[in-house]
């Protein structure tokens, strides 16, 4: 008893080092950190709110004239963006699609704007201008496209995998449990260290309890009503041991949430993965709710079901970046 202890003691304080070894990686390099460039802070900051952009124009009903802080916040960020570093990045390039689509939508709609309105687009085509005089980008597309899923069933698997995107827009069909059987088939697929298999999913189909754990997470604003199947992901921590191992419950539960949305996909359905960087408190929430154990972590979740209308199945478009920024080769 006395040595298992010990032993215990041991492990322990070897993990409070490890964890205190990342809290200063955190503090030092995060998007906060000490050492971190004020460019690459703009620059996430600028993707993060562009993205904001995007989501809004593939809801399942866009709110006409959203976005007004949002885009004055863009707007100061890219002009001190172009006093420290060039324009011509990918982060930009996402900012100026998503512009051209906001426009391009409210054109559409062939209504007359008051003046408040007319202050949001002012602010709007002006940010778009002084993007386009600051850079040379040549090849624009929408910040949303139109995906036919009916189209799916004969594509190649590396085409289908590319036509993966997260899609907002629903129907409030209940997927049968022989899906669902077969999308965890799926899932199970991952790999796993060592083969633990620790992770775990979780199915919701009640409305009422979907909308309680959505309105903890807070991220589906706009669509969270469309949204009739839930998933859960978790990773139970008890399958893990050592310091060395403290992330590999979430490398894990990511992986197999990823097999679950190809999964999602394989069957001819959407999906949307909602994050869950939530509070402790919050976790504590949702797993009340969902009558989940203390030892397992969550991962994720999943929103899925049928397109409401499957030719015509509207997702946010991002531009990627060049291969050559993600891709590190050593020679």
């Amino acid at each position: 008893m006395i040595k298992r202890t010990i032993f215990i003691l041991i492990k322990i304080t070897k993990l409070s080092y490890e964890f205190f070894g990342d809290f200063l990686s955190f503090c030092f390099y995060s998007n906060y950190g000490l050492y971190t460039s004020k460019v690459k802070r703009l620059k996430y900051s600028i993707l993060i709110e562009a993205h904001r952009v995007e989501k809004g124009l593939a809801l399942p009903k866009t709110k006409l004239f959203f976005g007004k802080e949002l885009f004055q916040n863009l707007s100061k960020m890219i002009f001190e963006l172009s006093k420290m570093n060039t324009l011509n990045c990918v982060e930009v390039k996402k900012v100026l699609n998503a512009l051209n689509t906001y426009l391009q939508f409210h054109n559409n709609q062939n209504k007359s704007f008051n003046t408040e309105q007319k202050k949001i687009m002012d602010v709007v085509v002006t940010l778009q201008k002084f993007i386009e005089k600051n850079s040379n980008f040549s090849d624009l597309q929408n910040s949303t496209r139109q995906n036919n899923f009916s189209l799916n069933e004969n594509l190649s698997l590396r085409d289908n995998l590319l036509r993966r995107a997260s899609s907002r827009i629903f129907s409030s069909e209940i997927i049968k449990k022989n899906t669902i059987d077969k999308i965890i088939q799926v899932a199970q697929k991952a790999p796993s260290q060592c083969n633990r298999q620790s992770s775990r999913v979780y199915l919701f189909q009640k409305k009422e309890q979907i909308d309680k754990i959505l309105s903890i997470q807070g991220g589906a604003k706009g669509y969270s009503n469309d949204v009739h199947n839930l998933f859960i992901v978790t990773n139970d921590l008890s399958g893990w041991q050592g310091p060395q191992q403290r992330n590999q419950v979430y490398v894990d539960g990511a992986l197999f949430s990823m097999m679950l949305m190809l999964g999602i996909q394989a069957e001819n359905l959407i999906s949307c993965s909602l994050n869950l960087a939530i509070k402790n408190s919050d976790e504590k929430k949702i797993k009340t709710i969902s009558s989940i154990s203390k030892s397992e972590r969550l991962i994720m979740l999943i929103a899925f079901g049928f397109a409401k209308d499957k030719n015509r199945n509207i997702v946010a478009s991002s531009p990627r970046r060049n291969l050559q920024e993600v891709l590190k080769i050593n020679e």
